[in-house]
């Protein structure tokens, strides 16, 4: 689950509030690539996790529309959160909540001439169509009215477009309750409370999951790889060097089919030319080679030999893609059985081959349980990715420009050029035609270059840039100067005539094809129009330069950069250094820049020192550490002006000057601890955590940092416990600094108490032996803030074992049961759950949570059940807590039902309990609710696995047998049985 909780802790609401800006809107925008510090005050991204998503909207429907591009992990999220409301860990407040894909609703499963209800549904996707009494109905109906059911709808962009309208009439009826809707784009117009956008992985946590990807690998394998880091920073880095391939690895399900390549590779791979196409490629042989081995160890192929293998292997390979042109074609990501059909009759294969067809592992059934059955083929298909169909579409496209069949490619990528869906395949087409067969390349680029074409032209460019930005150099002569003057053309009437919406279309297309940007005609475009001495195409010019990713910027490019950083204008100076910095890691001119930033320090421009400051940090380690720049340091933390100061301390942090940070710049930063500005206090926190190893024995630090756990500044304690902890990962001496820490998790603010759990999580023993700091560890486990607790019990699993049945965790655990506020005791009853593996629970708990079972709130007592069923057998004692349960075997809410059973099933031992048990589920059987009558029967059944059962149960199972409803007497029989 870990990587499933990372990526829902990266669900995020986009809440975006600008403060006072000292510059103009275009300047501000522009400057704040590089400004870090006002892109962090100024904007905000918070995470949400699955059990808040609602919390917003308390007092009516819940209506929640999730967005997230193809792959991202939309799909994933909707099973993880239905998992965790089966598993009572989520959202008590549902009786039911029921998942639907909506790409199993089709004509195929579905008549088009009934009108469906919402249950229908839920009988067709769950309960294999199985007739319900009308009691069932009559009470589902209710539930939905009452809120008590959430439904869940996944993919429903595609559904509304593809789907069957009777079908769409019955998902309309469902979005009138409450509702998570997931979909692809984010502008949907479907009525909800409330959009989220799933943004899979951030850059962090790529890294993080391939370095876990490699190290679980290596502990499963049975010869583990000696190398597994090097591994992971090379794949890390081979990915960061090329931006379409790393921006296809935020994408969870990608990103590990990227790792798995890339451990199963046993060759060197190119450095210059991998593309996403290269990638792929490689990916389809793994498959290949993975299908002749599964295939030669079947009793189908004992007798078949490699070439013969080999050919089979193509043929199919023929047929996907024949496969996915068809669908692209429909602009359908859904593989009806007409195209099926019409693909292998195309490949000359019989339905015999189904089977084979989907082990191949691109291709996959809408419904797997129907795998081996003889009409698979009549069935709806799809594809692993979106993107493996647009792949295959493409090889579908060269595999026809050479053929008779070539007017049927011509003629649709003609219509459908402009078509946005359409752009990915044919920038694989491309691609594949430079690995394949070159000469194709110009034939391609005939084919998109002729009529018909936008009016303009821009998009026409914008999409020959895309296709050909990466393989213009195998275009003929003429075909490639067309090419580049079509491309400097929009460049310089973008930025001469500032069209910002162009210059968007522009920027984009070629951060797509950054090799184009090393050529040289491309490089002298900007360096003639940085020439031009006019004000805004400089400026225009600059902004736009530092939007692209330059990896090679040449020596001219780079020197005309640098001029601009003494230009009259501020404005245009300004832009000169910030785009210095974006490009200088990568340029071989890091001496001559450096010596300019450094004079610019001084300039009398306060704005100029801090961008200087701003772009050594953007430097970082690629500039040599000098006692220059040290002196520099020991100057600039005595800056008068605030947003100087901040500037330096995070340069100080990029530089990595940990291990050379001397006692002069210590003394900087912890008067700096003192200033009066907030951001200032803060920066200079960040600045000695991260030097924490040599400010540990720095007295005046260390108390600046104590006393700024007291200052009136959320942000800046916050700040000051992350710092502590940090530092005193290090220390010899914690007790001190686990002090103030326990101090800080009494702070109002849900903020600073977190990050004092996870400062304290870094500072073991010492902080297990402090009484104030598990009892205050204790208190967060029971607080309505997700992300505290979740903190709190982070911090107790890395502090171990003895942190989690310490006596004062344990003391504010059982005293938040009785807390004024339900949330507070649900919370408490999760925590005691999740600990009972290494806490003994002594009777005072038990009696508590007995108390919780007689709670109003059913959310209460299924939070009470759930820890009773975990303590288990040590609750036995507690006749009381027995008695309850039983009577809760009865209870109107179906949840608070499972949930007493499940604990009795836990606890009860006893021959007189299990008597007790017996006498309560047989009255049940009389009782005119048929889902009471059907959980006495389960229940009953399970008893009697282990215990005989007694005559007053059997009396009771025959007068059972008279009832009029058929389900439930064969169940009888079966219990009897």
């Amino acid at each position: 689950m870990d990587d499933q909780e990372q990526k829902e802790k990266n669900l995020t609401k986009q809440n975006r509030s600008y403060g006072k800006q000292e510059r103009d809107s275009q300047k501000q925008k522009f400057n704040t690539k590089l400004s870090s510090i006002y892109q962090k005050i100024h904007s905000v991204t918070s995470s949400i996790s699955a059990e808040s998503i609602f919390d917003k909207y308390k007092d009516h429907a819940k209506k929640l529309l999730l967005c997230g591009r193809t792959g991202i992990g939309k799909s994933t999220f909707c099973k993880y959160v239905t998992y965790r409301w089966a598993k009572d860990e989520i959202w008590s407040k549902y009786e039911l909540v029921v998942l639907i894909s909506l790409r199993n609703l089709t004509n195929e499963r579905y008549s088009a001439d009934i009108e469906y209800t919402p249950i229908h549904l839920l009988k067709t996707e769950y309960l294999y169509g199985k007739d319900l009494s009308s009691e069932t109905y009559e009470l589902f109906d209710q539930q939905c009215d009452e809120g008590k059911i959430l439904w869940i709808l996944d993919g429903y962009d595609e559904f509304q477009a593809n789907g069957p309208q009777n079908l769409k009439k019955t998902v309309e009826l469902v979005t009138q309750y409450d509702y998570i809707v997931t979909c692809r784009l984010q502008n949907f117009p479907l009525m909800s409370d409330v959009k989220m956008e799933m943004i899979g992985f951030i850059d962090d946590d790529i890294s993080r999951y391939v370095a876990q990807f490699f190290e679980q690998t290596d502990k499963t394998s049975e010869q583990p790889s000696k190398n597994t880091s090097f591994k992971h920073e090379d794949l890390v880095k081979f990915l960061r060097r090329r931006p379409m391939l790393w921006d296809v690895a935020h994408i969870p399900l990608l990103l590990e089919l990227i790792c798995n390549f890339w451990g199963n590779r046993d060759y060197q791979l190119p450095t210059d030319d991998f593309t996403i196409t290269t990638l792929y490629t490689h990916l389809i042989q793994q498959l290949h080679e993975r299908y002749l081995r599964v295939r030669k160890n079947s009793n189908k192929a004992n007798n078949t030999s490699a070439k013969t293998s080999d050919a089979f292997v193509k043929i199919l390979l023929q047929f996907h893609e024949t496969l996915a042109f068809y669908a692209m074609s429909s602009n359908e990501m859904i593989i009806t059985p007409d195209m099926f059909k019409k693909a292998l009759e195309q490949n000359k294969l019989s339905l015999q081959y189904h089977l084979e067809l989907l082990s191949f592992g691109i291709l996959k059934a809408f419904d797997p349980r129907n795998v081996k059955s003889d009409d698979l083929a009549k069935q709806s298909h799809y594809f692993l990715h979106r993107s493996f169909q647009e792949f295959f579409a493409a090889r579908y496209i060269v595999r026809q420009l050479d053929s008779s069949n070539s007017k049927q490619v011509i003629d649709f990528i003609k219509e459908y050029k402009y078509d946005q869906q359409l752009t990915p395949v044919l920038i694989f087409t491309s691609e594949l035609c430079a690995l394949e067969d070159q000469k194709q390349i110009t034939t391609l680029y005939s084919i998109i270059d002729d009529t018909p074409r936008d009016l303009l032209g821009l998009q026409h460019t914008k999409l020959l840039i895309e296709c050909f930005g990466g393989t213009f150099i195998h275009l003929k002569p003429q075909k490639k100067s067309n090419f580049f003057d079509s491309t400097i053309e929009w460049l310089q009437i973008s930025i001469m005539d500032s069209h910002y919406t162009v210059i968007d279309h522009l920027k984009s297309s070629l951060k797509r094809q950054p090799r184009l940007l090393e050529e040289e005609k491309i490089q002298n475009t900007f360096i003639s129009l940085l020439s031009i001495d006019n004000i805004k195409t400089l400026y225009e010019t600059l902004r736009f330069i530092s939007m692209l990713p330059f990896q090679q910027p040449s020596k001219l490019l780079v020197q005309k950069i640098q001029k601009t950083c003494s230009h009259e204008s501020n404005d245009i100076k300004e832009a000169g250094i910030t785009v210095l910095a974006h490009l200088v890691a990568t340029a071989n001119e890091k001496d001559s820049v450096r010596k300019l930033l450094l004079e610019l320090l001084h300039n009398k421009e306060a704005t100029i020192r801090q961008l200087a400051w701003d772009a050594l940090g953007e430097i970082g380690k690629k500039v040599e550490w000098t006692e220059r720049i040290v002196d520099e340091l020991r100057q600039g933390l005595n800056e008068q002006e605030d947003y100087v100061r901040v500037a330096v301390c995070h340069a100080l942090i990029s530089l990595d000057a940990k291990t050379d940070c001397d006692e002069e710049i210590l003394v900087g930063l912890s008067d700096t601890l003192t200033h009066k500005n907030e951001i200032v206090k803060i920066a200079a926190c960040e600045a000695l955590a991260y030097i924490g190893e040599n400010a540990v024995d720095n007295l005046q630090a260390m108390k600046g940092l104590e006393k700024l756990l007291s200052d009136p500044n959320d942000d800046v304690r916050k700040s000051a416990c992350e710092a502590l902890g940090k530092i005193g990962e290090r220390a010899l001496s914690k007790k001190q600094i686990i002090k103030q820490l326990a101090i800080a998790l009494n702070d109002p603010t849900d903020d600073v108490r977190q990050s004092a759990c996870e400062a304290l999580s870094k500072l073991g023993q010492d902080a297990v032996e402090n009484k104030e700091a598990m009892a205050g560890l204790g208190r967060q486990l029971s607080d309505q803030n997700d992300h505290l607790r979740l903190s709190a019990q982070g911090a107790l699993k890395k502090l171990g074992e003895k942190a989690a049945s310490n006596e004062h965790i344990m003391c504010e655990l059982i005293k938040a049961l009785t807390h004024e506020n339900d949330v507070v005791k649900i919370e408490a009853c999760r925590a005691i759950a999740q600990l009972s593996k290494q806490v003994l629970w002594d009777t005072q708990a038990v009696a508590k949570l007995e108390d919780l079972l007689r709670n109003s709130k059913d959310e209460v007592i299924v939070a009470a059940c759930h820890a009773l069923h975990q303590i288990g057998e040590r609750a036995t004692s507690n006749e009381k807590v027995k008695s309850r349960l039983v009577d809760l075997l009865s209870h109107k809410s179906y949840q608070v039902r499972c949930g007493a059973h499940t604990a009795l099933n836990a606890i009860v031992e006893k021959e007189a309990t299990i008597e007790l048990v017996m006498r309560r589920l047989t009255e049940m059987l009389s009782d005119p609710n048929i889902d009471f009558k059907k959980a006495a029967l389960h229940a009953l059944e399970k008893i009697g696995k282990n215990t005989e059962l007694n005559e007053n149960v059997m009396s009771g199972l025959a007068a059972a047998l008279k009832d009029s409803n058929d389900e439930f007497k064969i169940l009888v029989c079966r219990v009897v049985s």
